[in-house]
């Protein structure tokens, strides 16, 4: 969770947001379809977003794949979003060592 939680708040301080901003918080995959919201708060996962707008969503990947798959139009959406897509590298951030230290202690 102290990954997870860390690397939220760097992205949110490059993208110049707050938590209370962030529209919706998608958890997917097979850790994100059994974790409840309320779990991710209170683990402190995710910090500082209301309750409401954090949703577990199941395997959001395979939905997308097959949509793409059976879809041109959904084919060209995927592609336009990964176009825009930027890596960011978490450890050369100068203080993620302390945001990723901070985060591993339960709220």
């Amino acid at each position: 969770a102290g990954a997870i939680s860390s690397g939220i708040r760097i992205m949110l301080d490059l993208a110049g947001k707050s938590p209370e901003q962030v529209e919706r918080v998608l958890l997917t995959g097979a850790f994100g379809n059994f974790l409840h919201p309320a779990s991710a708060v209170g683990v402190g996962l995710v910090r500082g977003v209301p309750l409401e707008r954090i949703h577990s969503i199941g395997n959001a990947a395979g939905v997308g794949a097959r949509a793409a798959l059976v879809s041109g139009a959904e084919l060209k959406r995927a592609c336009s979003i990964a176009g825009r897509m930027e890596f960011i590298e978490l450890a050369v951030q100068p203080d993620w060592q302390d945001r990723f230290a901070e985060a591993m202690f339960f709220p």
